[in-house]
């Protein structure tokens, strides 16, 4: 086999083109010099790193080749320094070439970092798999078998919960109200909350907190629905008393952030948890955080969405039914923003930096006798 006249993959038809690289892989295959000289097959090594990047597949027999190359390059036997002792430095404990006085490198040194690369190219791309819809099943599809599963051990674990049952909570469970696709697998994932949540009523506040800290982050409407679906049953078996100062108050944040979504299904499902009872217990326990933060968002909802008659009356009913306006505390917050909005129209009106929009001249008296 006349490995210099080999054409680079590229230059040859499609339909050839697998054969070459099945060709150039045996190639690669030896360990030092068994096959070809180092220097082709470093060409060929760098030959095939840019030729992966362009594959969207491989077959069977493709990925046995590149595993049987990469095992005989990497798995090989470390040369054996005992033909070297005369010229070992025993200072530095370092091989020396006696004639250029400098270190001896091993010979598979020089395509072996090649050989890796080529590897961590194949496993980024995904080129070992077969079937790449495993990708989307794992995401989707298989993460609702795995949570009942999860749900089942959960219900079996003994009282009091112990440190690894609260460490799968806190990094695995938590964490995943925070992916896109939490949608898809909401339901199952609210039942091992809601296990979890049976076995120790302590975690309630953990909870809370895991799921609506970390800022307001923008979802999609759906997760954004389930959201409030599972918040609504982590209060139904939470005692609201337990629930901290700082816990309400990221409650009552996500409340007025859906209020304020341009989806009409995720703010109609947030009025639907401000008229409910136990929720407007929960707000007027707490008069002095839910005020500031959810009045503003339901007087807005009414001119957000004009085009919306449903919505509108929805936020008018909850206004003057569940909360109601001729409260004190009520009238006290909404006096209290009217104020705030007319001392800054004040400041704007005095400003000496917004004189240039009103042209002093024109309303002189000598120009009105003229």
């Amino acid at each position: 086999m006349d490995e210099d006249n080999l054409p680079r993959i590229r230059d040859v038809p499609v339909k050839k083109r697998h054969e070459l690289f099945m060709k150039k892989l045996r190639l690669c295959s030896g360990s030092l010099e068994t096959i070809i000289p180092i220097g082709t097959k470093l060409e060929i090594l760098k030959e095939l790193l840019d030729y992966v990047p362009s594959l969207d597949s491989l077959p069977d027999d493709a990925v046995r080749q590149i595993k049987e190359m990469v095992a005989a390059n990497i798995f090989r036997p470390f040369p054996s320094p005992s033909a070297h002792v005369s010229d070992i430095n025993y200072e530095t404990d370092e091989l020396y070439d006696p004639e250029v006085k400098r270190p001896l490198v091993e010979e598979s040194w020089f395509f072996l970092r090649h050989v890796y690369q080529f590897l961590r190219h194949v496993v980024d791309a995904g080129l070992l798999r077969d079937d790449h819809t495993e990708d989307s099943f794992v995401k989707t599809l298989a993460v609702c078998p795995l949570l009942s599963f999860a749900n089942d051990r959960i219900r079996e674990s003994r009282v009091p919960l112990l440190a690894e049952n609260r460490m799968f909570l806190e990094r695995v469970l938590i964490p995943m109200h925070k992916i896109s696709s939490y949608s898809i697998y909401s339901r199952c994932l609210s039942q091992c909350m809601l296990a979890f949540l049976a076995m120790d009523s302590e975690l309630d506040n953990l909870m809370i907190r895991g799921i609506f800290s970390g800022g307001q982050r923008s979802l999609r409407s759906t997760c954004e629905i389930e959201l409030l679906d599972e918040l609504k049953s982590l209060m139904t078996h939470t005692l609201l008393g337990r629930i901290t100062p700082s816990n309400a108050e990221l409650v009552f944040r996500r409340i007025g952030k859906c209020l304020t979504s341009l989806h009409a299904m995720v703010v109609t499902k947030a009025l639907n948890i401000l008229k409910w009872p136990r929720f407007i217990l929960f707000a007027k326990q707490r008069k002095q955080v839910s005020v500031p933060i959810i009045m503003p968002a339901l007087e807005n909802v009414g001119n957000q969405f004009l085009w919306d008659n449903n919505v509108r009356e929805l936020a008018a009913r909850v206004r003057e039914k569940s909360y109601n306006e001729n409260d004190a505390d009520w009238q006290f917050g909404r006096r209290t923003r009217r104020r705030k909005r007319w001392s800054c129209y004040a400041t704007y009106a005095f400003d000496d930096s917004l004189n240039f929009f009103i042209d002093t001249n024109h309303f002189s008296d000598d120009k009105h006798r003229k």
